[in-house]
């Protein structure tokens, strides 16, 4: 921690006869950090007292069309934000639903890598309606292909402010990594919200306690 001088006040203390009442004001600066420049607006975030968290039940069922399924998701967002919630919370892969457009049999491997060719679309649509309805969305989860060829379940943060964050899922379920070879993340995301910090665990995940408490510390 370091300390700087940033002005003297006087008529602090009249009754302090040695100093004359004055005292000194002093800055204690973290240098993990960053400073704000001096141009830069003040801001006051007031976190509420209370947050409403909505819990999508989510119907797989039969579509024609990526337009559908926006309908579909819409619809459940629209209901969320008439209930004033803060939080949507789509399911774990739910967009397995997109794969009934080809309507025909495909492998495990080949059907989950044919769903991450819908990941900018679903991302884009699932910001839409975040910034739209004033509602934090948790996407669910979604497979996604990443830079270095390894297929992710990954579950995508839509904020209300148009920010999107990811959470890899770290523990993939057996199945998962035989049958759809997915492959598991590294780490436990800590995202800010207007609410507060949140972090997203995905299905086993949850069964890590060493993965809450990396979140929570």
């Amino acid at each position: 921690m370091v300390s700087s001088r940033s002005g003297v006040l006087p008529d602090y203390l009249p009754l302090d006869h040695e100093s004359r009442g004055f005292a000194t004001h002093m800055i204690w600066r973290n240098p993990q950090v960053p400073v704000k420049p001096a141009s830069a607006p003040a801001r006051v975030t007031r976190r509420p007292q209370t947050v409403r968290v909505a819990a999508v039940q989510y119907q797989l069922r039969a579509i024609a069309s990526f337009e559908k399924f926006v309908q579909q998701v819409e619809y459940f967002v629209d209901v969320v934000a008439d209930y004033k919630a803060d939080f949507a919370v789509f399911p774990e892969l739910f967009t397995l639903q997109l794969l009934s457009i080809e309507n025909r049999h495909i492998p495990a491997a080949e059907a989950i890598s044919a769903l991450t060719a819908y990941t900018a679309r679903f991302k884009e649509m699932m910001s839409r309606l975040a910034v739209s309805y004033n509602v934090n969305i948790i996407g669910g989860s979604h497979p996604n292909r990443e830079a270095d060829g390894e297929v992710y379940n990954v579950s995508y943060i839509f904020l209300r402010d148009g920010s999107v964050h990811e959470q890899r899922k770290v523990h993939p379920a057996p199945n998962e990594r035989y049958w759809w070879n997915i492959k598991g993340g590294n780490r436990a995301n800590v995202i800010d919200t207007d609410c507060g910090p949140i972090g997203v665990l995905i299905c086993y995940d949850c069964e890590s306690p060493e993965l809450v408490r990396y979140v929570i510390d």
